[in-house]
């Protein structure tokens, strides 16, 4: 996706977690976002409202299933990982509240959320990735549109 202006942001491949389905999720968010670049027009974000709520709707749901995974391996950094998520959740209410009040939302919001993905993979995902290794969890490993 590309709206010829910017270049779609990506995931360095040294980041994959290991989990197939947590990681398409953090790729699917990322094809989010680069649909909010995609409807950059140079100045705004043309209909921010509907990227933004399908950003978050899609962030919501990859918390829940990835907390769900979390539970099931009895992950011991659960609680903190939920309290950090609902922070996640929270900063992009606050973002959409504020690019709501101005009336548009630009290109450096769109980087706060990418920020945002980066920051919770580095903080708590890559965390969860040493987890599974020491556990011993391996399960096949694809991205999204490898073959």
């Amino acid at each position: 996706m590309s709206n010829g202006l910017i270049k779609p942001l990506s995931l360095p491949a040294s980041w994959v977690i290991g989990w197939r389905e947590i990681d398409e999720d953090h790729e699917i968010i990322l094809q989010v976002i680069n649909g909010c670049i995609a409807a950059y027009d140079g100045t705004t974000v043309v209909g921010f409202e509907d990227e933004f709520k399908a950003l978050r709707d899609r962030v919501r749901g990859h918390f829940d299933h990835e907390e769900r995974f979390m539970e099931h391996l009895n992950y011991p950094g659960l609680r903190w990982h939920h309290a950090h998520h609902r922070k996640w959740l929270e900063h992009l209410d606050d973002l959409r509240a504020t690019c709501s009040r101005k009336g548009y939302a630009d290109y450096d919001d769109i980087l706060v959320c990418y920020d945002q993905v980066l920051s919770d993979i580095v903080k708590a995902d890559l965390v969860l990735q040493s987890y599974l290794l020491e556990i011993g969890f391996n399960k096949p490993q694809t991205r999204l549109g490898a073959a």
